[in-house]
């Protein structure tokens, strides 16, 4: 008879682990197969629920964006009576929280480096007209803000 998966919850079982592995290692240079090791799965399985690393990336995002914002955390911090005693609470949440704080904004700031590394890298001839016209836009403030008196 044939495992009956629920592929939803599982794909959240995967993510909320793999905050830890790709922060451990950098987005940059972490792999699917180094990321699916950590995870104790097999690359195809890992690329079964999530076709890239990018996409990956994403979902995680989303993923734990969502566990921050939950209904269950905020209903938590009704509980206390006033303003100060919520923020007091919301402080002591970040404390406790400490390392998973940490490795999600190590995990942030290392894929927006690695998005930035690969848009510098691009040729040339090969940008979009986006990107063009953003290195124009902000050559033009540059030369703009050193005109001015």
């Amino acid at each position: 008879m044939p495992k009956i998966v629920d592929h939803d919850q599982y794909r959240k079982e995967l993510l909320s682990q793999c905050l830890t592995i790709i922060a451990d290692k950098g987005y940059a240079a972490i792999t699917m197969r180094q990321i699916a090791t950590g995870l104790g799965v097999s690359t195809g399985t890992l690329y079964h629920y999530f076709p890239s690393k990018e996409n990956l990336f994403e979902q995680l995002v989303e993923y734990i964006s969502y566990q921050d914002t939950s209904e269950a955390t905020i209903a938590e911090l009704k509980v206390f009576p006033t303003r100060a005693e919520r923020i007091a609470a919301i402080f002591n949440y970040i404390v406790e929280q400490e390392d998973y704080f940490l490795h999600q904004t190590l995990m942030l700031i290392d894929f927006s480096r690695q998005k930035n590394r690969e848009e510098n890298e691009l040729p040339r001839r090969k940008r979009t007209g986006y990107q063009n016209q953003k290195r124009a836009s902000c050559s033009s403030l540059c030369n703009l803000r050193y005109s001015l008196p």
